[in-house]
């Protein structure tokens, strides 16, 4: 497998940096799913999800319900 040498941002989630606690969920939710799959392995399912979570905020859905959604559904990933 290649190196990644360059990056292009797509969405800057700029909207996140301006509230404490929306920046707080949403870090939370990036760091459970990052730490639901193994070394270098390629994930469409948590990148989904990690968009969709993201998206959620975004559009105004309670940051703190988004991250009780992911914690459940990285729990149902990875204990069954």
């Amino acid at each position: 497998m290649g190196t990644l040498s360059t990056v292009d941002v797509i969405e800057q989630n700029y909207h996140l940096r301006l509230d404490i606690y929306e920046s707080s969920f949403a870090s939370l939710c990036t760091e459970v799913i990052d730490r639901s799959f193994e070394y270098e392995e390629v994930s469409q399912y948590s990148y989904d999800l990690l968009h969709f979570v993201l998206e959620k905020i975004k559009a105004g859905v309670s940051a703190q319900l988004m991250s009780v959604i992911v914690l459940l559904k990285i729990h149902e990933k990875v204990w069954i």
